[in-house]
């Protein structure tokens, strides 16, 4: 959080609960590094797409995240990224779901971002050029 406020020069301490951990693949670092810039964006009162792309700018820079900071500033349904890049570069759409619809998951522990990439990166790459392909 230190340094999304450094970067906005915001003078604020940020305190945060969750009912997940870190790491677990829940979005929650890319949910408080944005929350925590558009706060700083509040009270510095810049442009709240400026502080998200600062958000994303520092996953980037930290490896966390895979695009959730995107997801997140847009929100709202199963988001599809269509073209990498921070609120306002890259591209997304939503899908809608219905208010009643429940989502089950399991917490299999913890698995950084880096891990996932370096273990999965050749599938994904395959299977990922395969898909747009179709």
């Amino acid at each position: 959080m230190d340094l999304v406020l450094n970067e906005l020069g915001a003078n604020a301490e940020v305190n945060y609960s969750a009912p997940v951990q870190l790491g677990i693949g829940y979005g929650l670092s890319a949910a408080l590094t944005l929350g925590t810039a558009l706060g700083a964006a509040v009270i510095k009162r810049t442009q709240l797409i400026k502080a998200a792309q600062i958000a994303h700018m520092i996953e980037v820079k930290l490896g966390t995240g895979l695009g959730d900071v995107i997801a997140e500033y847009y929100g709202g349904g199963l988001e599809l990224r269509l073209k990498a890049g921070a609120p306002g570069i890259g591209v997304i759409d939503r899908i809608p779901y219905p208010q009643d619809l429940m989502v089950v998951t399991v917490d299999l522990g913890r698995y950084s971002t880096n891990d996932m990439l370096r273990e999965l990166r050749d599938k994904l790459a395959l299977l990922g050029g395969k898909y747009v392909a179709n």
